[in-house]
């Protein structure tokens, strides 16, 4: 009798496990947000790992992909207007002729990323960080790049009008031929920078580090350079006319001239 209790007690212990467990949903097997993202079931993958996925030509217009791990995946013609892409990891991604009109791309990691042709259009790279990230052709007007930090990279031929790179680090990056005009580039460390033949006429550079910037033949013309770091930057045959030099420095300055100011 005590062992026919014994087991009845034990069955029903087993049977109230059971009927809990039922109640209790089992915690999602790693990879599933994941997968259920690919199949395009959701469009929310917030810190998904997706490194090396194949997204290119994708719907994935206002998708939440926050703080997500993307390096080297494939987003080819993918269209994220306005998605969140916040605090991504986009090392080696390929974004190329991708939609990014509107997109959040705030603090993401943009090392070695290709942009080629990709439409940014109103894009917030605000606080983004890349070390020779290819933006050649981009489309970025409108665009901010405050205080985002882009080292050696690729801004050839891009459209940037009405685009903000205030207090943004641009150390190293071409801009060979883009039209900066207007622009807010107040506090921008340009070091290093090529900008030979830039259009930056009524560009407000204000405090901007252009220490060793190559501004060869580049247009001046009412850009506001006051309290402009210059020491050994290249101004021959730039257009000068009506520029603002109050308070830059110029130490071993090439002068538009070609002459070589070795004084303040």
């Amino acid at each position: 009798m005590v062992a026919g209790r014994i087991a009845a007690g034990i069955l029903a212990a087993v049977m109230a496990a059971g009927f809990a467990q039922a109640q209790t949903p089992a915690p999602p097997a790693p990879g599933e947000r994941e997968t259920a993202f690919l199949s395009g079931r959701v469009n929310d993958c917030a810190g998904c790992m997706l490194e090396g996925a194949d997204l290119q030509r994708r719907e994935l217009k206002g998708a939440n992909l926050e703080r997500a791990i993307l390096g080297a995946a494939n987003l080819y013609l993918a269209n994220l207007e306005g998605a969140n892409l916040k605090g991504a990891d986009l090392e080696g991604a390929n974004l190329s002729r991708a939609n990014v009109r509107g997109t959040d791309l705030s603090e993401a990691t943009l090392t070695r990323a290709n942009l080629y042709l990709t439409d940014g259009t109103g894009a917030n790279f605000r606080g983004a960080y890349g070390v020779e990230t290819i933006l050649i052709r981009a489309r970025l007007q409108r665009a901010t790049f405050e205080d985002a930090k882009l080292i050696d990279s690729d801004f050839r031929n891009a459209s940037v009008g009405g685009t903000v790179f205030r207090n943004a680090y641009l150390g190293g990056s071409r801009f060979d031929q883009v039209n900066l005009g207007r622009l807010d580039m107040r506090g921008a460390n340009l070091e290093v920078a090529d900008l030979p033949f830039a259009t930056m006429r009524g560009t407000n550079l204000e405090g901007a580090n252009l220490k060793d910037a190559d501004l060869y033949g580049a247009d001046l013309t009412g850009a506001n350079l006051a309290r402009t770091n210059l020491t050994n930057a290249r101004l021959q045959g730039a257009t000068t006319i009506d520029t603002v030099f109050d308070g830059a420095t110029m130490v071993d300055t090439v002068m538009p001239d070609g002459e070589v100011r070795v004084a303040p």
